[in-house]
């Protein structure tokens, strides 16, 4: 059985979706908790609400949102992803934070330099963002491209972790 999370942060209501296996879904900052409600009931609808699996998680996803550098850890439940998804989402959790990495770059981590798209579609599809930070990946020129979050909060995170590396 899956449980979840609503909470709201600087940004908006985030939702968190997982049991004890780990952590299944993350739904990025929202305007409203109905938005986040129907995103984490997609594709799961025998949700029960309840916070034991993750009430430390949602603490340190609120702190990273407000700028704190905290570290993602956590056990995550990807029973349904690839052998690929799962190799690209490996990979780019390897990305230091306050730092960047392109798609090709991704690609040729997991030997297969010719799928930088595919390596796109495999973050487009990561269940748990933030924990696997795909917010860290960008075009090969250096330009930001796709984020479900919406480019204006992939911006704020890359520019929040580089300003916050600074300090430590």
């Amino acid at each position: 059985m899956f449980a979840y999370s609503l909470f709201l942060t600087g940004w908006g209501w985030m939702g968190v979706v997982g049991s004890e296996n780990g952590v299944k879904k993350i739904v990025l900052p929202q305007n409203s908790p109905d938005t986040v409600h129907r995103l984490m009931r997609k594709n799961d609808k025998g949700l029960q609400e309840g916070t034991a699996y993750f009430t430390e998680l949602c603490l340190r996803l609120k702190k990273y949102i407000n700028g704190e550098r905290v570290t993602f850890e956590d056990k995550m439940d990807l029973r349904k992803a690839t052998t690929f998804q799962l190799q690209v989402w490996e990979a780019t959790r390897s990305i230091p934070w306050g730092e960047t990495r392109s798609y090709s770059w991704l690609a040729q981590q997991i030997g297969r330099p010719q799928h930088y798209r595919a390596v796109g579609q495999a973050l487009a599809s990561n269940p748990v963002p933030l924990l696997i930070p795909c917010h860290r990946v960008v075009g090969q020129n250096g330009c930001l491209s796709g984020y479900r979050g919406g480019m204006p909060l992939k911006k704020y995170l890359i520019n929040m972790e580089a300003s916050a590396s600074s300090i430590f």
